[in-house]
């Protein structure tokens, strides 16, 4: 990514969408991570790549090259995943490697 770069994970969801839109038509250039990225595959500024917030790798590889990032990740009920594991450990893996 060059210029004002952004990661959001949980983009493709129902916050998700208009965010990531509203951000790539104000300069951003977009990387959406999701447990599965087929939305938006590429558009313009806009990139989809795979990161699951369990997976401390992928989300690693996710941040790279951003310099904003926002965890829009959540469910409704539990399946497979744990509540704990997305709003709670998943969150605060997101968290510590933006950080860092």
């Amino acid at each position: 990514m060059s210029g004002r770069s952004v990661v959001v994970f949980g983009g493709s969801g129902y916050i998700g969408r208009p965010l990531i839109s509203c951000l790539a038509e104000h300069g951003w250039a977009v990387r959406v991570a999701s447990r599965r990225p087929g939305w938006p595959a590429r558009s313009g500024p806009i990139e989809a790549v795979a990161a699951d917030l369990r997976n401390e790798e992928q989300v690693r590889a996710a941040l790279v090259g951003a310099e904003a990032v926002v965890n829009l990740v959540g469910i409704r009920h539990e399946r497979d995943q744990s509540f704990a594991a997305v709003h709670v450990e998943g969150a605060a893996r997101v968290a510590r490697l933006a950080a860092a």
